[in-house]
Order: structure tokens, then sequence, then C-alpha cells
């Protein structure tokens, strides 16, 4: 952080997280306030707008989080929703208080806490403000999901979930971090195989359901348990599992699990589904069993 006075910012329980600057009060114009899509989101929620206009009082809207940077730019930090709502209602000023500066990567992280010790934080605007203040942990997983031609998919306005996905946009964040705290290497595994067994090449996107949770979740229950035996081929998953719309294959057959084998979640189904294909016209010997893992 840079040299200066210093306060500390307290979680809810009383813990210190970080140190910041001593912040001012200053009433600031609202056309001169703008914001970094490069740590926030860039599609507010057009109901919590809609909610701060309808309820709007001056004690509940408090005051925004600004950085005015060493070029004078002043940027919010925290509370985007409020500012959209104070442009609505034509309001020309509202209260702030203010950091001055602060690089883009500390303003990240200031975000990143204020998102974290809001009542109702939001995973995706979290991750986005934590990548760009450097964390170690998102920065790493971001750095694999590039290695197999696929990103964290921060939804931009405009564009829809399923062209997100196609174009290698994952938007299931508790999927992506549930399977990387199984391990960095099984991690990189993982989404290797995905790339392996559902990325259209003739396209060159990925196979429309590829990327959703349920598919995550399963082919990583799949693998995490498959591995553990000492005769898992993964060439045998691939060959079986991989072609032109397998996974919509895989995914109905899921349903159809659901429907008629009480086994767990439906990425459980997706697992079983796969791992039906797998162990077809295999010697008992050879065939692998998750039922014990469910």
């Amino acid at each position: 952080m840079p040299k200066g006075e210093k306060g500390i910012i307290e979680t809810k329980g009383g813990k210190v997280l970080i140190e910041k600057y001593k912040l001012e009060d200053m009433m600031i114009n609202v056309d001169d306030l703008q914001i970094d899509f490069n740590y926030q989101r860039n599609n507010l929620s057009e109901d919590t707008v809609t909610k701060i206009i309808r309820d709007f009082n001056w004690f509940s809207f408090g005051n925004l989080m600004v950085s005015i940077r060493d070029n004078g730019d002043k940027f919010v930090i925290d509370g985007s929703h409020r500012l959209e709502a104070a442009k609505r209602k034509s309001i020309l000023q509202v209260p702030c208080k203010v950091a001055h500066g602060l690089t883009i990567y500390e303003e990240a992280e200031l975000c990143r806490y204020m998102l974290e010790n809001r009542k109702n934080p939001n995973l995706a605007e979290n991750i986005k403000a934590a990548y760009m203040a450097g964390d170690p942990r998102i920065c790493h997983v971001y750095d694999i999901l590039m290695k197999h031609n696929l990103k964290l998919g921060f939804m931009e306005k405009g564009r829809g979930t399923v062209s997100s996905r196609r174009e290698g946009r994952i938007c299931c964040f508790s999927a992506i971090f549930k399977a990387y705290d199984r391990g960095p290497e099984y991690f990189d595994f993982l989404f290797e195989t995905l790339y392996k067994l559902w990325f259209d090449d003739e396209i060159g996107k990925w196979q429309q359901d590829a990327l959703r949770q349920q598919a995550i979740n399963g082919l990583s229950f799949f693998l995490f348990y498959a591995k553990k035996t000492d005769h898992f081929d993964i060439q045998r998953l691939i060959n079986n599992c991989s072609g032109p719309r397998s996974i919509a294959k895989y995914m109905t057959l899921a349903r159809n699990n659901s429907i008629i084998v009480n086994w767990g979640t439906p990425y459980k189904h997706l697992a079983l589904a796969m791992l039906a294909d797998y162990n077809r016209r295999l010697p008992d010997d050879k065939k692998l069993d998750l039922a014990k893992y469910s």
C-alpha cells in the first residue's frame, strides 16, 4: 500500500484485514465519477438499481468509496449501483469517502474487501477484483485455464451465458474453485481432459453444455476417484466420451439417471452416465466402481 497515515479496516468479526489511507469526506459531482471495469462488474443488476430508487433516502444511501488518482480522475471502488440510481434521479452530487494516490491494484484490493464484507457478496465481482489485485490463488487458476483455451467468465453486458461458454468463458466459479482446491496438478489435468472431451475443433468452440457447473463438477468427480484406481485408462475415457455434441448426450443421460437412479446430486448422475460408457465391454476386473464414493 502507499505510504502515508494509515488506519485499519476490520472484518465483521473484528479481525484486521488490510491497511489503508485515512479517508476524506467529500461531495463529488455525479458526472465526474467513473467505473473501472478492469476490476468492477460491467452489467449492473437492474433490480438492485430499481430498489435503491424506490426506497431512496440519504441515510441508507451512505457514502460511495472513491479513489482520486494522480491525474485527478475519480473512480468508484464501491457503490456503482448507488451511483446509477443517483444518475437516474438526476442527483447532482453524492457523498463519498475518498482515498488519494492509490494504484489500480490497491483499488481492486479495497473493492474486494468491500465485496467480501457486505451481507450478500457477489462471487463473480469478488473474484474479478481479487484477480486484479493479484491474489495468488485466483491468478494461478486464471493461468491454468488460459493454458487450456479458457478464461474466467465475468459476464459482459449484452453477452448471453451460452455464447460466453461457447467462447471458453466459465461462469460457474464455485465449481472451478472446488476443483482447484483438490490440488493444482489435478486441476490442470481436469481441464486438459475437459478440452480433449468437449472442445469442438471443427468450429473452434466449446460444445454448448461443456462449461456448465454440472459438466465440470461431474467430470471432476469422475476423474478424482477414477485416478485413485490402478487401472484407469484416460485414453479410453476420451475415446468413449468425446465427439460432436457428446456432452449433450451425457446431459440427457444424467437427467434420465436422476429419474431412475437415486444416487446423489445431478453432477453425480453425469459421472454415472460417463462411467457406464467407460465400463461397457470391459472385463469385471478392469471396470471402475464409483458407487462407493457416492
